[in-house]
């Protein structure tokens, strides 16, 4: 997640000078109409303020949010997203990289959890070798997958999406990947 994100009070300022951090809790969610009271609601929130990101190209800002799910036969199962904010990435102080995630099928957090990591290093490492961003940007997602059938984590009936997006010298790019469940026999 790098250090754009951090804990911070319950109503920070929702200014484009906020310089962000995560919540995990306190919501303003108003009246509550459902099994979960206002605490257990809370205790299934992540969350990022607004928060202003200066690149050399670009100012852009951007948040996020996070609830774990509801399931009454597991109320204890874990939250299946993931995320990441990388910048500078690579080093390059115009380039920010950013994803979200979101697992599904028993070890989907996991599957979130090891494709955030997988993708983030998998980009660093191609472009450090020299290959270009166009190839270099799909390429990273591919190896992620392919890395992720390989691994201990057992995806028979796992998996998870992916938005990824690059802000890269002004451009903007977005890939959208699944990582799907493994289907070897």
């Amino acid at each position: 997640m790098g250090n754009l994100c951090q804990k911070v009070n319950n109503n920070p300022p929702r200014s484009p000078g906020n310089s962000g951090g995560i919540s995990t809790g306190d919501v303003d969610i108003g009246e509550l109409d459902g099994p979960l009271s206002k605490a257990e609601y809370n205790e299934r929130v992540v969350s990022c303020p607004m928060t202003r990101l200066k690149l050399k190209s670009v100012t852009m800002s951007y948040s996020f949010f996070s609830q774990r799910g509801y399931y009454p036969d597991d109320l204890s199962k874990a939250n299946q997203d993931s995320y990441f904010v990388n910048a500078p990435f690579n080093g390059d102080e115009d380039f920010a990289f950013f994803a979200v995630l979101d697992g599904h099928g028993a070890k989907g957090h996991l599957c979130a959890q090891f494709a955030r990591d997988a993708v983030q290093a998998n980009l660093k490492q191609l472009l450090d070798a020299g290959t270009e961003f166009d190839v270099a940007y799909p390429r990273s997602f591919i190896l992620a997958n392919e890395q992720l059938h390989k691994s201990r984590i057992d995806d028979t009936m796992s998996g998870t999406t992916c938005i990824g997006m690059c802000i890269k010298d002004g451009w903007l790019e977005i890939a959208n990947s699944r990582f799907s469940c493994d289907h070897r026999m």
